[in-house]
This record gives structure tokens, C-alpha cells and sequence, in this order.
């Protein structure tokens, strides 16, 4: 039996927790070496749904994962900082349709966190 999905992703923005990242080889002869693969569950009309995007292990300002760890953390990034792992964390996540029709994660946003209260209801 072939059960062909109804729910994939709606291109839109959602909150998502980092689940896990993996460090794996890349079976591609172009890009040789080895790829992160992040994975993230993304709350979907109330329904979590496993989303996966990948990385390469390039760590400077412009690649994609320096990006998605300052939204991660919530913070710029310090030159020589060793981070040990994002795992557990909240963001945004901006899906688009990639050019086969699937969601894609192309962008993470960082939730803004709640301002602290002073008194009870009372945002400081």
C-alpha cells in the first residue's frame, strides 16, 4: 500500500527546536568530505513535523551555519568561541518549496525573548 502525504509543509515561517546535528560523509565525488545534517521539529498547525536542512562545516561569518547558530543563541558570535552544542534550542524557521517542490528550510530566525517582569504581568 502507498500512502501519498497531505500534509507537507506550507512554504511560511514556524517555530522549531533544534533537535540534533550530525556530522556525515558526503557521497557526492563534487563535494567531497563531510556535511552537517541538522534536525529540526517544527511545530505545523500544532503538529510537530521532522524537518532536516543541511551545512557544510565551514563555521565563518558568511556560511549558513554561523548564521543559524547566532540565531540559535540569540547572540553574535565571538571570534575563537567554542560552542559545544545547540541541541534543545527555539527559533524560527522560514520554509520555502525548493525547485522540486519540497519545503526547505532557507532561513532561521531567532525568537525574541520575553522581557523580564518586574511585577506580575508587568513587563520591565
Amino acid at each position: 500500500m502507498f500512502e501519498i502525504p497531505v500534509d507537507l509543509v506550507e512554504p511560511g515561517t514556524y517555530k522549531a527546536s533544534l533537535e540534533k546535528v550530525e556530522v556525515l560523509p558526503s557521497a557526492n565525488p563534487n563535494y567531497p568530505g563531510d556535511f552537517r545534517k541538522w534536525h529540526f521539529l517544527v511545530d505545523v498547525r500544532g503538529s510537530l513535523t521532522a524537518i532536516t536542512a543541511t551545512s557544510s562545516m565551514n563555521n565563518g561569518p558568511k556560511t549558513k551555519t554561523y548564521k543559524w547558530l547566532k540565531a540559535l543563541l540569540r547572540r553574535e558570535l565571538r571570534s575563537g568561541e567554542r560552542i559545544e552544542s545547540p541541541v534543545g534550542q527555539q527559533v524560527l524557521v522560514v520554509i520555502e518549496n525548493n525547485e522540486k517542490g519540497y519545503p526547505s528550510i532557507v532561513e532561521l530566525l531567532p525568537i525574541a525573548e520575553a522581557p523580564e517582569q518586574v511585577l506580575q504581568g508587568v513587563p520591565r
